[in-house]
């Protein structure tokens, strides 16, 4: 290369790392006009059209570099590059392995060959390729960031919040990595640290939606609902339509008494994201609108998100305590002082039924759709077989016949009980048990309550039980749960096959 063409390039790289590209592209032609096969020039004409979004012109440039420079790892890079802007996976993983071939401290491309693989759910890949973008370029604060979200994904949270500080520490003003930072951190039972952390990135980019959402989140957590309220308004003023803060503002106005407003909420959520899950429920149930079932999503999410503080909360906040009072009515009626052969709890939860069931059982099975309950009802040692599944559907794959079936507080989550009483009914033995809580009404068969949950009325059980061969044992109204405006009142049932 002449020292006069070394010269032009030095001043049209200049030009094009401070973004002046009009400059840099007027001097990388005039280059090609004196050298036609000049990679260098060609390869950075490449790059100047993928940032003017000409990516068929990048890549008609960067190929035409490859062709006279093969072995040029940064041209295969940025050919990843582009096609991956286009879509086409395979050709830019092998774009960046062919740089890495070529170069294997090549940063960048490691970094970039991570992206491509977290993108295609290739995660342990992905997180191999983080780690070894870092080994060659310790202070990559991007790679550092996207490793976190790697090892997030993969549930590695401890590790995620190493990644997260330490991109931090490299690039304090890296908002989205505070803002993940505190994500995690709410995962792990980490509130305050949380909300400190939704600041910090708020701090830096005051404009940052997702952030403030977060932090309504959090807030919402930490039982500050008027304080939730805000931040999701905020997130709204500069997103309108984040259908997922529409739908957790309308959590929260709902849980504020703002009833309408929480309606008008929801409806802007169900108007973006139709099938955001059980944001419809939730809106019919404000609206007075009974279904037959809650959404099987909105109930999974429901308890995942409930489960590490579920039973703390039933128990000592709600005052729930329906196995005890279930349990009794089965000693009251002289029932209890038997063992039964097989017995299932239908909505097991974290395990507070079979707590109270399993001196009385032979043989215990716990269905639940959510697996973090399913979880902590495994840490309990209680049952002999646990299933995270659909009540129903778990009961006709299983194909046994069952002496006991207890099912508290989970009809709360499905109005049309006749299904499922009948599925029970095909899986029982002469003089089974059905034993259960129920939230209570004295409306019509069964309604949804504007607490998204059902109500259902003795006439009603009575009813279904009669059509399909139980009779009433026991039944009585009970406190059931104490919430903010008060005790809900339940129904406890005993039927028996006849």
């Amino acid at each position: 290369m002449t020292q006069r063409l070394q010269h032009s390039l030095t001043l049209a790289q200049r030009h094009h790392a401070v973004g002046e590209l009009s400059e840099a592209k007027g001097i990388y032609r005039k280059i090609l006009r004196d050298a036609p096969n000049h990679p260098i020039a060609l390869h950075l004409m490449g790059v100047i059209a993928y940032q003017n979004r000409e990516n068929d012109v990048a890549l008609d440039f960067i190929k035409k570099a490859l062709i006279i420079k093969p072995d040029y790892a940064e041209a295969h890079n940025n050919l990843g590059v582009i096609f991956k802007e286009l879509k086409e996976i395979d050709e830019a993983i092998t774009c960046y392995k062919r740089a890495l071939t070529i170069n294997n401290d090549y940063a960048e491309a490691h970094y970039n060959l991570g992206v491509v693989l977290k993108e295609i759910g290739k995660l342990d890949e992905a997180i191999t390729s983080y780690k070894r973008a870092l080994e060659h370029k310790p202070d990559y604060a991007e790679a550092l960031y996207n490793l976190g979200n790697s090892l997030n994904e993969c549930g590695e949270l401890e590790e995620a919040i190493a990644s997260y500080r330490e991109t931090i520490t490299i690039k304090p003003d890296y908002a989205e990595a505070h803002s993940n930072l505190g994500n995690v951190l709410k995962i792990i039972g980490k509130p305050n640290e949380a909300e400190f952390s939704y600041r910090k990135a708020l701090a830096i980019r005051p404009d940052y939606a997702e952030a403030h959402s977060n932090l309504g989140a959090v807030l919402r957590e930490l039982g500050r609902l008027n304080d939730a309220e805000e931040s999701y308004k905020k997130a709204l003023s500069i997103k309108p339509d984040f259908a997922e803060t529409h739908s957790n503002l309308g959590h929260v106005l709902h849980a504020l008494g703002k009833f309408n407003e929480a309606a008008d909420s929801l409806r802007k959520a169900v108007g973006i994201e139709p099938d955001l899950p059980g944001v419809q429920h939730r809106l019919n149930a404000l609206l007075g609108i009974t279904t037959d079932f809650a959404p099987r999503q909105y109930v999974e999410d429901i308890f995942n998100s409930y489960a590490k503080k579920f039973d703390n909360h039933l128990v000592n906040v709600l005052k729930y305590d329906a196995p005890i009072m279930l349990k009794k009515a089965l000693l009251d009626l002289g029932l209890a002082q038997r063992k039964y052969k097989n017995v299932i709890d239908l909505g097991c939860g974290t395990g507070l039924s079979g707590l109270e069931f399993r001196d009385i059982a032979e043989t215990l099975i716990g269905i639940d759709l959510s697996e973090e309950m399913v979880r902590k009802a495994e840490q309990k040692n209680i049952y002999d077989q646990l299933y995270v599944d659909d009540i129903v559907g778990r009961l006709e794959i299983l194909k046994t016949q069952f002496s006991l079936f207890i099912s508290s507080d989970v009809f709360a989550y499905i109005g049309d009980l006749l299904p499922l009483f009948s599925c029970i009914k095909r899986h029982s033995t002469q003089n089974s048990l059905l034993v259960f809580s129920t939230e209570h009404t004295d409306d019509g068969d069964f309604i949804l309550r504007n607490t998204a949950r059902y109500a259902h009325s003795k006439d009603y059980i009575l009813s279904i039980a009669k059509q399909q061969g139980f009779r009433l044992e026991f039944f009585t109204t009970c406190n059931l749960r104490y919430e903010r405006d008060g005790w809900i009142i339940g129904g406890l049932f005993v039927l028996k096959v006849t």
